[in-house]
């Protein structure tokens, strides 16, 4: 199976959209092994997937990821794990020992990757509460 990260400098990329390096890893029993970075030239979403597929990639490690190039990679069978943070190196031994779903590896405000709703109430006059928004 292969592997692919998106990489800025030494940490994941915070933004797979505009992410313009990979590391392509391929995983097996015996653990993960890097093959190499690629670089990305493509600028729509289309050609990105095209790439990931070119190189073979089996599953996608991210920051956060447009729901457009989300849709995209899983109709390509592309399995895509979102809004991850960290050192490449320690993500790669998370994945490796599947631990990659640990609160370390997660980018601030996503938490456990579902959609959360908040809202705030603010007692009125007569003490019965208002809803002001639902996000």
């Amino acid at each position: 199976m292969k592997l692919a990260i998106t990489v800025w400098e030494d940490r994941i990329s915070p933004l797979c959209d505009t992410a313009r390096s990979l590391l392509i890893a391929e995983v097996d029993r015996k653990g993960v092994r890097e093959e190499g970075r690629i670089t990305i030239e493509a600028d729509t979403p289309a050609a990105r997937v095209s790439k990931l597929m070119s190189h073979g990639v089996d599953i996608l490690i991210c920051g956060a990821i447009t729901e457009s190039l989300s849709v995209l990679m899983k109709r390509h069978a592309i399995q895509v794990i979102p809004f991850v943070k960290g050192s490449v190196n320690s993500v790669l031994d998370a994945f490796s020992r599947q631990k990659l779903k640990n609160s370390e590896f997660q980018m601030p405000g996503c938490g456990s990757g579902r959609k959360r709703h908040f809202r705030r109430r603010l007692g009125n006059r007569r003490g019965r509460s208002q809803n002001l928004f639902n996000l």
